[in-house]
């Protein structure tokens, strides 16, 4: 394989070479320096962060120019370690090693890629390749049963799929029909058989255009003379009509599914609906449909895995969908955390729920209160799979712990309140019976820090491990210090103390060294909380004077306008009365208030003079001359974003967000040195910036689109476009109908196509003669074109033949009898029977937002595991 590379390699260096000039060779030779350089960046970009998501894509294209095919290879195993691929990206990859096949062993290779792919998402469309390229194998030993076994493999994982299931089925009987003439005459019978069970089957399941299915069933049930083999067709009609009508009930999900382009509020309306009412299977491929649109969706991950786990108790089922939960969302620590106790709960080895922890740790949480949360849950495990009969395993349990204290320290708020500490001062006390270790943990390890020490729920959770495990007389010395060092609410410790007193005291003066202690303490107590009140009180009033200033200064400030127009025949200005003659002026709403929460705003006086001088305008100013960036790269730079705004104007300002450890949060505010700069900065908004469309606002505001409602007559709407589509290219398309003023390509946040467009004409002839358009093929695509009409309601499809649910259905323009066939190139031409191409609508969607990731890796809990 590799020798056939090369050869590929040199004839296409070769063709170069013969036909350029010096010129040419130049060029392209400074165009290879720019895409080496690409490649290197981009390699030290996913060195330091091999969770960028983007930077994996763009080396990958990168590698694609240059045309080498192992560096290609390379940089998608790469990517697929970290990441799950997407239907086109493992389309294309199995594309490109299929065009360099040359014997078995390659071959074999790709039907790896294609197990791999399917394993990633649930995608018709892969599954169809998959099915096509399976027949490769049928002039091979076992051939037609190998065959048999991915179609029945298919069948099994999206032959329930209502919108597109139906192409699979078909596929599997355009494949039996087609060697039909292979069949021994004796084995013909069988053979019919076969074909009729897989017609039975399928329409036993609710799919989309199934009527056409069922006419098909008894023009071919009629050819093959079914009646006279004795077949009983009620049993078919009893599945199909039951079918038909649970898929009246579905056809609702599936038509708000396709209005709201996807939306993950209708999928969670199907899925509630599936879950109440459908089989495991339907259940779950419902789920894998909401995936394919929102892998990134952290919710929709914990539902589906919380169903497996509990509805369908599947291990093997389970594990996978945890797999492929952790890859899209690695970053959700309770997906990482319910991992583990999915595999506890299935009894697996203690070296593989070890290896899931060791990953949890180095898929880059955020916080140190995640990295807690998965260590606590480890830490449960390991607890449990203790004997604590056995000294060893006790000490590689107080080991593990040291370990968990140590990694967490390496983060802010990691256990402030020290609760892996209580826990293990708790397993001492309680499992391992030893309530010493316990009064030392809590003694030198948790109340000698000033922070825990001040909790008065610390010093009584401290006295309740006493309690249950220790001495009576410890309860009450742990709760007496407690009284004294409590600084938070010392009642509570107070109150126990009273109550354990008076219920289980044995002599009265313990009781009244109690209340003493109890009332000194609070005397003391509340004598600060009163300073810290009269502190507060007078900062309240502090603050309502100057707003009641500030108000009473906005008042006068409009006052001194209507005065100065009103006496504009005799004066500029009206003179100042003298202070003692100063009109009174009426309490503002400011001042009302103060009165009833204040004493003190009685003293502020209800008169001033008739003109104060106006306030600063700067902060104002400034807010006006500042512009917020947002949905930026992670990776994008300082220097990049000053070098692209100033374009607009001079920066006075650039602060680029970032969260505690440094790290960019997408977010900027850019600061001009005058107004007329933001402004044009404005008419910028979504301009792309290293790949992304950033939006760009005002200071204060939320971006928001806000889309003319209603039927817009020069504007169409453009769906099922190819989303390697261009502005340009479809401006091109549409320019022939009439003068195009815009074109809109909508997005995903991360820039790329949804494979919708709005085009909008400069008058609504243009747009009447571009719904000619609506059902042009367009590389590879059936389109569908009309008017713009965002406002239109949700409407239920009259017929099933004027209704398309999902991109696999035929063209509303088609007849109502007419059928999508599969093309099955690889069968050899003498085994080929007549069959109809794949009305194919090109591939599902699913786009990977750029996340980041930071990858954590800590030399003492590794250490720690290889002990």
């Amino acid at each position: 394989m590799e020798a056939n590379e090369d050869e590929r390699m040199e004839e296409h260096s070769d063709v170069d070479s013969d036909g350029s000039d010096n010129d040419g060779a130049h060029s392209e030779s400074e165009g290879d320096e720019l895409v080496e350089k690409e490649i290197a960046d981009l390699k030290d970009k996913l060195c330091q962060n091999p969770y960028d998501y983007d930077s994996h894509v763009k080396l990958i294209a990168a590698f694609r120019s240059t045309g080498d095919l192992l560096s290609i290879r390379e940089a998608r195993e790469k990517m697929a370690k970290n990441f799950p691929l997407t239907p086109e990206l493992w389309l294309e990859w199995i594309k490109d090693e299929s065009g360099i096949a040359a014997n078995d062993e390659d071959k074999a290779y790709i039907f790896e890629l294609f197990e791999r792919a399917v394993n990633d998402y649930v995608s018709i469309d892969v599954w169809i390749e998959y099915v096509q390229f399976s027949i490769g194998l049928l002039n091979s030993e076992n051939g037609l049963q190998k065959v048999r076994d991915v179609f029945e493999k298919a069948v099994s994982t999206v032959g329930l799929h209502v919108p597109k299931g139906s192409l699979i089925w078909e596929a599997y009987r355009e494949f039996e029909n087609s060697i039909i003439d292979l069949i021994p005459e004796h084995e013909l019978l069988e053979h019919h058989q076969r074909i009729l069970n897989l017609f039975k089957r399928q329409l036993r399941i609710p799919l989309l255009n199934m009527e056409n299915t069922y006419e098909e069933f008894k023009q071919w049930f009629d050819e093959v003379n079914g009646n006279e083999k004795g077949w009983n067709i009620e049993d078919v009609d009893f599945g199909y009509n039951k079918a038909l009508i649970e898929l009246q009930k579905l056809k609702p999900y599936e038509d708000s599914l396709i209005y709201s382009n996807n939306s993950y509020e209708d999928f969670l309306k199907y899925i509630e609906y599936e879950e109440a009412n459908g089989t495991p299977p339907r259940v779950q491929i419902i789920y894998e449909r909401a995936i394919l649109h929102h892998c990134l969706t952290p919710d929709v991950w914990l539902k589906y895995t919380k169903y497996v786990d509990f509805k369908m108790k599947i291990q093997s089922l389970s594990e996978k969908v945890y797999e492929r939960a952790v890859r899209n969302c690695p970053w959700v620590v309770s997906l990482w955390d319910n991992y583990i106790k999915c595999l506890e709960r299935f009894e697996d080895t203690k070296t593989k729920i070890q290896l899931v922890f060791e990953r949890a740790l180095e898929s880059g949480f955020q916080t140190g209160d995640e990295y807690r949360q998965i260590w606590l849950t480890y830490l449960d495990y390991t607890r449990r799979k203790t004997d604590f009969q056995d000294e060893k395993e006790i000490e590689k349990l107080r080991k593990c712990f040291e370990a968990a204290k140590n990694h967490l320290n390496n983060f802010e708020n990691g256990d402030l309140n020290g609760v892996l500490l209580q826990y293990l001062a708790k397993i001492e006390a309680k499992f391992c019976k030893n309530i010493e270790n316990a009064r030392k943990i809590w003694n030198e390890s948790l109340l000698n820090r000033r922070f825990i020490s001040s909790q008065a729920q610390m010093w009584i959770e401290f006295a309740n491990l006493e309690r249950l495990f220790g001495e009576e007389e410890q309860f009450r010395k742990i709760l007496m210090k407690g009284l004294q060092s409590a600084k938070d609410y010392p009642e509570s410790i107070g109150e126990t103390l009273v109550k354990y007193e008076r219920e289980e005291g044995t002599s009265i003066d313990s009781l009244d060294e109690v209340m003493n202690k109890y009332e000194k303490v609070m005397t003391k107590i509340n004598a600060k909380r009163q300073v810290i009140a009269e502190k507060e009180k007078s900062q309240l009033g502090e603050k309502a004077k100057e707003k009641i200033k500030q108000t009473q200064k906005q008042e006068l400030k409009g006052k001194r306008k209507i005065d100065v127009a009103n006496a504009a025949d005799t004066s500029l200005f009206k003179k100042p009365l003298p202070p003692n003659e100063a009109t009174p002026s009426k309490k503002s709403k400011v001042e009302i208030e103060v009165d009833n929460k204040s004493e003190e705003s009685s003293e502020i006086s209800s008169s001033k003079p008739n003109f104060l001088k106006p306030s600063s305008a700067d902060s104002e100013l400034k807010k006006l001359q500042t512009v917020f960036v947002s949905n930026l790269d992670f990776n994008t730079s300082e220097d990049t974003l000053r070098k692209v705004f100033s374009e607009f104007g001079e920066i006075s300002e650039l602060r680029l967000v970032r969260n505690y450890k440094g790290l960019s949060k997408g977010l900027c505010y850019i600061e001009y040195s005058s107004i007329e700069a933001t402004k044009t900065a404005l008419k910028h908004d979504r301009m792309p910036i290293d790949g992304r469309p950033v939006f760009i606002n005002e200071v204060g505001k939320k971006h928001q689109f806000q889309y003319q409602k209603g039927l817009e007559k020069n504007k169409l709407f453009v769906k099922n476009l190819d989303r390697s589509l261009t502005q340009e290219e479809i401006r091109e398309v549409f320019e022939k109908y009439g003068k195009v003023k815009d074109v809109r390509l909508v997005t995903f946040r991360n820039g790329y196509s949804k494979g919708l467009a709005y085009i909008e004409f400069e008058d609504e002839l243009g747009a009447q003669n571009g719904l000619k358009a609506d059902g042009m093929l367009l590389k590879d695509r059936i389109i569908t074109v009309a008017l713009s009409n965002p406002s239109e309601k949700k409407k239920k499809a009259e017929t099933n033949e004027t209704m398309l649910l999902g991109s696999a259905s035929l063209s509303h323009h088609s007849s109502s009898n007419a059928k999508p066939k599969i093309n099955i190139p690889m069968i050899p031409a003498a085994l080929r029977k007549k069959i109809k191409p794949a009305d194919s609508n090109g591939l599902e969607s699913n786009s990977n937002a750029n996340d980041q990731h930071t990858s954590l890796k800590n030399s003492d809990f590794r250490d720690f595991f290889k002990k």
